[in-house]
């Protein structure tokens, strides 16, 4: 074991509705920390270290395994360490520790930090449910998206996809519910998530689109999310869509409808009718303009920053030189180069693209972006002997 034998100890283990796992014995020493391994405020929820004579000293012949678990403490003597329990705690008023779950049923959903055991809980709150597993899936559109599984009497997954949203954020609520005829055990007799089967994540629409408009719609956010078709009162971000495909169905309607929408417009409306409607509406206002090629205007062709660009800026002030915003690679070829016309291609690309040969000027009416004459040398260009060549 990695700890010898109990650490902690709690008398009554229940205060109430609440699960404690008590305090350390003596010898143990017991800290709650982020993901920064910074302790946390009496209760918030952090991981649980344990250290003192009662940790192992490793994995037998498992380094890099305990290397991860066994860490370097910070809170106790030199040489000193800590062994990361997995178990989500948090700090009592009265200095109880109170277990919260585990770091492995922690997700991350959306951006959003969700703990499988709560859509359980939820989930097993629901007429008829006995046994209830929520995991994690990757959606046709490379997303991850929670699917959960149900066992019981008389069970209709559409039914309790419905209870979860008047309980859950919208986050939290999965992609799909798989009814099981049989819960898949390991040997032990524990549920075998490895077993459980693949869930349908694009079940056949409960209600179809109506109209042009929604037909429309429905064809481009299907596209978008890799689904053959897709329900007009389907969640969008609860089949898999992110802020990022958001972006890419916004461009797309933007393209086929010439309409104005935003992103925000999609978080607003994420079904296929509710975003008909937002695109109804903005009939009323003028078309999007067509994109063309003007002239630059102020000194020495400068422009405005964008939002993003002020970002950008005020970053490299506040971190002079930082490589965030740096995004190296390295492409392996195979075949000989003809390194001129590599040259040649890489000086068009910068000359076509001016954010490319642009800089960020401070001057007194503020920071502008500057378009600067292509001068690009690419004589460092070469191919190293021994490798393109042959």
């Amino acid at each position: 074991t990695e700890t010898t034998v109990v650490c902690t100890s709690a008398e009554p283990l229940h205060v109430g509705d609440r699960i404690t796992i008590g305090t350390p014995y003596a010898g143990t020493s017991a800290v709650v920390l982020d993901d920064r391994l910074r302790p946390v405020p009496v209760g918030a929820v952090g991981e649980l270290y344990l250290s003192g004579d009662c940790l192992a000293r490793g994995y037998h012949r498992k380094y890099a395994l305990t290397a991860s678990r066994f860490v370097a403490s910070a809170y106790g003597s030199p040489g000193s360490r800590m062994y990361r329990t997995g178990d989500m705690v948090r700090w009592t008023s009265d200095h109880r520790l109170e277990f919260a779950g585990r770091t492995d049923d922690q997700v991350k959903i959306r951006g959003f930090r969700v703990e499988l055991g709560e859509v359980d809980a939820a989930l097993a709150s629901a007429p008829g449910v006995d046994t209830a597993a929520t995991v994690v899936r990757t959606s046709a559109a490379g997303e991850p998206v929670l699917a959960s599984y149900v066992h019981g009497a008389e069970l209709d997954a559409q039914a309790l996809v419905e209870f979860l949203r008047e309980r859950l954020p919208g986050y939290m609520v999965p992609a799909s519910v798989t009814v099981l005829d049989e819960v898949p055990l390991t040997s032990s007799g524990k549920l075998d998530r490895n077993a459980l089967p693949a869930p349908t994540l694009a079940p056949v629409p409960a209600r179809a689109p109506r109209g042009q408009l929604e037909e429309l719609v429905a064809g481009v956010v299907a596209d978008v999310l890799g689904l053959p078709s897709i329900d007009a009162d389907a969640d969008f971000f609860a089949l898999g869509g992110s802020s990022l495909t958001a972006t890419r169905l916004v461009s797309r309607l933007r393209a086929v409808l010439n309409r104005r929408i935003s992103v925000r417009d999609v978080f607003d409306a994420p079904t296929v009718a509710q975003l008909a409607i937002r695109l109804e509406d903005a009939r009323t206002t003028a078309a999007l303009p067509p994109l063309v090629d003007g002239p630059h205007t102020g000194h020495r062709g400068a422009s405005p920053l964008a939002p993003a660009q002020e970002r950008l800026w005020l970053h490299e002030q506040m971190n002079p030189g930082s490589p965030d915003y740096v995004v190296p690679f390295a492409i392996d070829l195979d075949g000989p180069v003809d390194v001129g016309a590599l040259a040649l291609a890489v000086r068009d690309v910068v000359g076509r693209h001016e954010p490319l040969h642009s800089v960020f000027e401070d001057t007194a009416s503020g920071v502008v972006q500057v378009a600067r004459p292509v001068e690009l040398d690419l004589s460092p260009i070469a191919v190293a002997p021994g490798t393109l060549d042959d």
